[in-house]
């Protein structure tokens, strides 16, 4: 046998490998877009909720699996929102004082709880505690939310969280996150901290200071936040 016959045969094999691994990618995509698929519509029906337009097309049309997994995402997205205003209710002026009204959660922290409106001692046994007077308003309300927690229990890991990390605000008449700027130990009674008479709005997540004293300090530790 010339040598140009075992060059061409092993060109041939290569070509042969070559085909084979596009068949099976091509296979892999197909099966991980018809699992993308299944597993949007079973959240969708779940929760109860309607199956989004996109998926359906993706079911009866030819969409690429980047779509597909977008419409997947998207259907994820809007069941957790049907979920979060079917247990906490879509209307913001409705919410009364000690009513958990979303849930709070801090980047770079364990921080993960329950949102109050009104920060008395029975809200701050709960969870956050969303302060309801001098000013200050729920999510959304275009004014400063302030909002405090026990640094022995929920707030327990605020000193973790850092400049430029995200507040999470999750609710049942929207989705708010802010972007912490700064930070600073205020006196107890220091009300100018609060900026109650700022007219944008702001977050402050607020705790006793020292971290872990589990009793009365004169000090707060502030986090400022502003939407993004």
């Amino acid at each position: 046998m010339k040598w140009y016959s075992y060059v061409i045969a092993a060109l041939s094999a290569v070509l042969i490998v070559c085909i084979g691994v596009i068949l099976y990618l091509e296979f892999a995509n197909k099966h991980a877009a018809e699992a993308d698929i299944f597993d949007a519509k079973a959240v969708a029906v779940s929760l109860g909720t309607p199956v989004s337009s996109t998926v359906k097309t993706a079911v009866e049309g030819t969409k690429t699996i980047y779509e597909v997994e977008a419409a997947t995402l998207a259907a994820k997205e809007q069941a957790r929102l049907d979920a979060l205003k079917a247990e906490y209710g879509a209307d913001r002026d409705a919410v009364k004082i000690g009513q958990k009204f979303g849930v709070l959660t801090v980047d770079n922290t364990s921080i993960d709880c329950g949102l109050y409106w009104g920060d008395d001692g029975a809200q701050l046994d709960l969870g956050a505690a969303a302060h309801s007077n001098d000013g200050a308003a729920l999510p959304g309300g275009g004014r400063t939310v302030l909002i405090g927690g026990h640094t022995g229990t929920f707030f327990s890991t605020l000193s973790g969280a850092q400049i430029g990390d995200i507040i999470h605000l999750s609710t049942g008449f929207g989705e708010y996150t802010y972007e912490i700027y700064d930070m600073q130990i205020i006196e107890e009674h220091d009300i100018a901290a609060c900026k109650f008479d700022a007219e944008e709005e702001s977050c402050i997540l607020y705790t006793c200071y020292p971290f872990g004293i589990l009793q009365h300090t004169p000090y707060r530790w502030f986090v400022y936040a502003r939407p993004v």
